[in-house]
């Protein structure tokens, strides 16, 4: 257990990785330029480029080490059901953002030796895509992991259920993110719906928030744990 014990601050790790990242890739390209504008963009900042993404794709691999050491807990206290859901979206989720950073990386060789800008453009911007997709996935974990803590000792209650009530808000939003915004064409400044702010809100911050507590909640349970087992 003690070896374990600090991957319950992989969210942590995660939600830095995604800022900083994000920031440094934001601050390379814009994602509405024309292509050739974009590609030009591009090849000028493309240590910042490549270094924001390689970032992104690392806090994709955080999550995926956060939702395998979570399962391991869960079984070894007895819960099921839901968390194998969890886990199975946890994987997807982490999945579908490592594989969009490794598609984002390849867009300075598309610009720069095969010299195609449109390539460039489509390959940043094709996590977009599959927006719902992944949102209803990162809803799906929290909410399945929610359901399976309740019955544990392993966080308190309250945290357990702002788990199920934030990914079962998540996995809403998402299926009505289609409906409420269906291009993905528009700079965030254009978007003025509530879904999509409520769905941004909850990606973005609160269920990153809920995942943090929840390592916290985790790591302080396996301290007295292993206090206890040492005082025996």
């Amino acid at each position: 257990m003690r070896q374990h014990r600090w991957l319950w601050f992989t969210p942590v790790a995660a939600f830095v990785l995604r800022i900083v990242g994000g920031q440094l890739v934001e601050g390379a390209v814009d994602h509405a330029d024309a292509p050739q504008v974009f590609a030009a963009s591009l090849l000028a900042n493309a240590e910042t480029f490549s270094m924001g993404i390689y970032l992104v794709g690392l806090s994709g691999i955080a999550y995926l080490w956060f939702a395998w050491a979570l399962w391991t807990r869960l079984q070894q206290v007895g819960a099921s059901g839901s968390a194998k859901a969890a886990l199975a979206a946890g994987v997807m989720w982490g999945g579908l953002f490592v594989v969009a950073a490794v598609l984002a990386g390849t867009a300075p060789v598309l610009a720069d030796y095969l010299h195609d800008p449109e390539g460039a453009r489509l390959v940043v911007n094709l996590d977009l895509a599959t927006a719902p997709l992944a949102l209803t996935l990162l809803g799906a974990f929290a909410l399945g992991n929610g359901l399976a803590l309740r019955r544990t000792p392993l966080i308190p209650a309250w945290l357990a259920w702002a788990g199920i009530l934030l990914g079962s808000l998540l996995v809403l939003t998402a299926a009505l993110q289609p409906i409420a915004e269906p291009t993905v064409s528009r700079s965030e400044e254009e978007v003025r719906n509530v879904v999509s702010f409520i769905t941004g809100l909850t990606f973005a911050g609160l269920i990153p928030l809920w995942t943090i507590a929840t390592g916290v909640a985790l790591f302080r349970w396996e301290g007295r744990t292993l206090k206890a087992a040492d005082a025996a």
